[in-house]
Parts: C-alpha cells; sequence; structure tokens
C-alpha cells in the first residue's frame, strides 16, 4: 500500500468520511481518486494540498511514512 492512500484512508476514518464523500469535496469522480489513491494516476501537488485542507491536516501528514 502506498504511503498517500494509507494516510488518506486512516483520515477519512478520522473523519467519519468514505472515498465518496472526499471526491464530492473535491469536485472529482470518486474512481478518478480511487485511481490516484492505488497509484494508476500521478496525483499533483496541488490536490494533495486540497486533499489536505479538506480532510484538515498538514500535506506532511498525508505525505508520512506508513508506520511499521
Amino acid at each position: 500500500m502506498n504511503r498517500l492512500k494509507y494516510n488518506i484512508e486512516q483520515e477519512l476514518m478520522t473523519c467519519g468520511w468514505i472515498q465518496q464523500d472526499l471526491a464530492d469535496a473535491l469536485g472529482v469522480h470518486k474512481q478518478s481518486l480511487s485511481r490516484t489513491l492505488h497509484g494508476r494516476n500521478s496525483p499533483r501537488l496541488v490536490l494533495i494540498e486540497r486533499m489536505a485542507e479538506e480532510l484538515g491536516v498538514d500535506v506532511t501528514d498525508l505525505l508520512a511514512p506508513i508506520p511499521s
């Protein structure tokens, strides 16, 4: 699992959101968000910044290494 996907899933659980909620907040299709989280699309920094803003965290939180 990539670190962005892992950290976003953790933040979604904290917020009580699902991927669809984040996709709606970002104004993107859920499939597009899913492809990004599964590493099929490379996200632009601006998208990562928007995800962090919507989730109420810092960009570095989304890019942090997965705890071992």
